[in-house]
């Protein structure tokens, strides 16, 4: 799932223009309504959507990993 900096969901992870939607602003020439936002999900996905493994894979430190979504602190910015 997508979620944004108040950890609501805001679309569909597959909808098909994603770019669009996260380009979304607060108002016209605003700033963005939904970043940043963080993608939520299991390993799975990584298989699945395969453009997201690539991501992964060419940017360490893109992905973190947590042991479940509850210890996950996506809102904390990194130290």
């Amino acid at each position: 799932m997508l979620v944004n900096r108040h950890g609501e969901r805001f679309t569909n992870e597959f909808t098909f223009n994603l770019g669009e939607v996260l380009d979304e602003r607060e108002y016209p020439q605003g700033p963005p309504a939904h970043l940043p936002a963080w993608l939520i999900s299991d390993a799975r996905l990584l298989w699945r959507a395969p453009l997201l493994l690539a991501s992964a894979l060419r940017n360490p430190g893109w992905l973190r990993r947590s042991r479940n979504w509850r210890s996950a602190s996506i809102c904390r910015p990194r130290r």
